[in-house]
């Protein structure tokens, strides 16, 4: 997950997301298979902190996210 944030005032920012993951997993038994599993997404999130931008305590961070998920299984 990658983001980037914006101040737009002294309580809020506001910024893109991106999430790629891709991992496989194998099965090792009499018939052997492997599953692959690909994700990906965009989106945006907006921060709210109760002591202003990019301080330590209280915050809010809402965000909005379009994912695409595939899997695909292989028997060997």
């Amino acid at each position: 997950l990658v983001n980037y944030d914006v101040a737009v005032n002294s309580n809020w920012t506001l910024g893109p997301e991106v999430f790629y993951m891709n991992f496989n997993i194998d099965s090792s038994s009499v018939n052997s298979n492997e599953i692959s599993i690909k994700a990906f997404g965009l989106g945006a999130r907006g921060n709210w902190f109760k002591n202003g931008v990019h301080t330590d305590g209280l915050y809010v961070g809402p965000s909005l996210r379009y994912v695409s998920v595939e899997g695909e299984e292989t028997f060997t």
